[in-house]
Order: C-alpha cells, then structure tokens, then sequence
C-alpha cells in the first residue's frame, strides 16, 4: 500500500473549512490518497455542517451510495431531525431516480423513524411515490 505524504495536506484541510462546495470531493481526495488528517477533518466537516452540504452542493449528489450511507449512519451525524436525513435520501436518489432507486430500500434503513412525527412519515414518507410503489421499502416502514 502506498502512502503519499501530501505536502498541502493543512492547505486542504483550510479549504476544506472554507469552501462548502467541494467538501465531498475532498474528502474522496484524503480516502484516495491516505491523507487520514484531511480524511478525519473533512468527515467531521461533513458530520457539523451536513444540512448546509445537502442543500449548498452539487457534490453531494455525486456521492456513491455506500458513502451516503456511511455518512447516514454516522451517529455523530449533526442534524436537527431525522427529516433532514430524509430528504438527503430522497434528494439523492431522485437525483438518478432510474439508476437509484434499487439502493432505496438500503438507504431508508438509516433513518430513526422514531425521532420523527408520525404526521410527517405519513406524510412524506409513506405517500412519496417511489416508496408507494416499492413494496420492499413499505415492507421496512411497517415491520
């Protein structure tokens, strides 16, 4: 296994702080490369700003599905409420809904539908087209 040295690896890691875009992409960059600082910094960027990252950048839709579900399965994940995690999952897979769709069922495992009102499960989870015709992921919500 090689291990680069990376030189600019502090400049990454300001970058990181300071450009909300390209965080996914960074991170990638420090798992690729073996740069375990950069690595550690940005999943804990990725961990504190995650709402800001669904909602500000166009990597996030880039993800794979094992990285979002890594990152959704965090439990240092810092977020408000289970929605938001929700509609990562629901921004991410309508995002290629064709190609997507089969990592539903896995990706709504995440979820702690516990710390969610029953009104926005219904509401929003349940009535969300690709669930209702999924009879794998209503299987999951009802068991």
């Amino acid at each position: 296994m090689l291990i680069f040295d990376f030189p600019h690896e502090q400049f990454m890691i300001f970058m990181l702080e300071t450009t909300l875009t390209i965080v996914t992409g960074i991170f990638k960059f420090a798992q690729h490369y073996f740069c375990h600082d950069l690595e550690k910094q940005g999943r804990k960027y990725i961990r504190h700003h995650f709402k800001r990252i669904l909602q500000e950048s166009a990597e996030f839709k880039d993800l794979l599905c094992d990285e979002l579900e890594a990152i959704l399965r965090d439990d240092e994940l810092n977020v408000k409420n289970e929605e938001i995690v929700f509609d990562a999952v629901k921004t991410w897979v309508e995002t290629r809904v064709e190609e997507r769709r089969v990592y539903l069922p896995r990706l709504l495992e995440c979820i702690r539908y516990g710390l969610m009102s029953h009104k926005y499960f219904i509401n929003n989870i349940v009535n969300w087209k690709l669930v209702e015709k999924d009879e794998v992921s209503l299987y999951l919500h009802y068991n």
